[in-house]
């Protein structure tokens, strides 16, 4: 590891030394940055020395903010698959569409990501209990990692949190405790445990954890190397808080700094039409400040429904410098989607896993993403995370006796 990195405060200035673990920033509340001296960086990391190193999150660690590879907290995450559609493409008539599957991830969504960097931190910074806020995906990955890492996590989920993803936190060992309304009151409780019990918090928004963004930075680094060092054309995303979207930029970003690529994507962020602040923002040419809470958020992709994206700061330029674009999705298109990624492609993706990939169908029909451009569509969760999201939308599957005869029928 090459510790060349800063951490400050994008309003004040305010700096802090590298192993502490900073949340918002402790004199004025903004988000803290972590910048890295690319010529440093430079210095020991290259192409040809990435390639000869495992394919995982790690093999990226000069681009990572840990002092000491003794404090990293793995579970074998990162090196994803980019997979090439056939028949998902075909109907939409595009030529070069690939999915990053993140529901390969060891605990099934692209949270780990965040997680792994994060709970590594809390380690270097001998920190004995973390506090989340989280609908369900980031709570499993941080309270899985936490465990790894010996770590108390306590957790803050809406009471409309899907059962299977609180299983999933209870047997990592996590502590649930449900908020009843919208998201934004588990995150301010998150919030409000921080300040009173000086617990960092490990959601993953900037606003109160950088880290998180450190982490889902490398699935771009990972998309330029998957692509033979070339970055591709679109990159389709959902969006909730906006920390992936400004964490894939910052990787994109990154890279070319560091002359790995000499180009950066146009971003197409994708919300649900129940809970789109984000989209709205950018249709009325917003500022970050000027962003307002979606009353009354309804969708089925739980990972989406923030009523406020936390990290608009950040997210909203990052779109508006890729010179992207953002659509809406309803809960209809995004079931048929799922079904779709499961049929054509093979993929089985929770419902906030399909947001992007029906945002797609919209941006092709729009002509805004031509059938010769190269566009990469996130899948950023497992289906098994929410069984019951499509359980509904197919028939019962028949019971018949052992008989050929009669399975016959079925089997045309």
């Amino acid at each position: 590891m090459v510790d060349t990195f800063t951490q400050k405060c994008t309003r004040c200035g305010e700096g802090y030394p590298r192993p502490k673990m900073v949340g918002a920033c402790q004199k004025c509340g903004g988000i803290i940055k972590i910048s890295y001296d690319y010529s440093e960086v430079g210095k020991t990391l290259d192409k040809k020395k990435i390639r000869g190193r495992p394919f995982n999150l790690w093999r990226y660690s000069e681009l990572l903010p840990l002092s000491s590879p003794e404090n990293v907290i793995t579970l074998g995450e990162g090196g994803t698959p980019l997979i090439r559609s056939e028949r998902f493409a075909s109907k939409l008539g595009l030529r070069n569409l690939y999915f990053k599957d993140e529901a390969m991830l060891p605990t099934g969504s692209l949270k780990d990501r965040c997680a792994t960097v994060s709970i590594s931190k809390a380690k270097e910074a001998a920190v004995k209990s973390v506090v989340i806020s989280s609908s369900g995906n980031a709570a499993a990955s941080m309270s899985a990692y936490s465990a790894r890492a010996g770590i108390r996590c306590l957790v803050f989920v809406p009471s409309s949190a899907v059962p299977s993803k609180l299983l999933q936190v209870t047997t990592y060992g996590g502590k649930v405790i449900k908020v009843n309304g919208t998201t934004g009151n588990s995150v301010k409780l998150a919030a409000d445990a921080t300040r009173k019990f000086g617990w960092p918090n490990v959601s993953t928004a900037a606003v109160y954890n950088p880290y998180a963004l450190e982490g889902q930075k490398t699935s771009a680094y990972e998309m330029v190397e998957q692509l033979d060092w070339k970055t591709p054309d679109w990159l389709v995303i959902p969006v909730g808080s906006g920390n992936n979207l400004a964490g894939h930029w910052a990787g994109f970003s990154d890279f070319d700094e560091l002359g790995f690529t000499n180009r950066r994507p146009k971003i197409a962020a994708v919300q649900a039409a129940g809970c789109a602040p984000f989209t709205e923002a950018v249709e009325k040419g917003s500022k970050p400040s000027e962003v307002q809470a979606w009353e009354n958020p309804e969708t089925i992709a739980g990972g989406v429904r923030d009523e406020f994206p936390y990290d608009v700061e950040l997210a909203l330029p990052a779109l508006r410098e890729s010179k992207g674009v953002a659509v809406n999705v309803t809960d209809s298109e995004i079931i048929e989607t799922m079904k779709g990624l499961g049929a054509d492609e093979g993929i089985y993706s929770e419902p906030t896993g399909a947001v992007a990939a029906a945002g797609l169908k919209h941006l092709v029909a729009s002509r805004t993403i031509d059938k010769d451009e190269l566009a990469v569509v996130m899948v950023t969760g497992s289906g098994l995370k929410d069984p019951g999201s499509l359980s509904r939308h197919f028939p019962e599957p028949p019971v018949i006796d052992a008989d050929i005869n009669h399975a016959t029928k079925y089997l045309a």
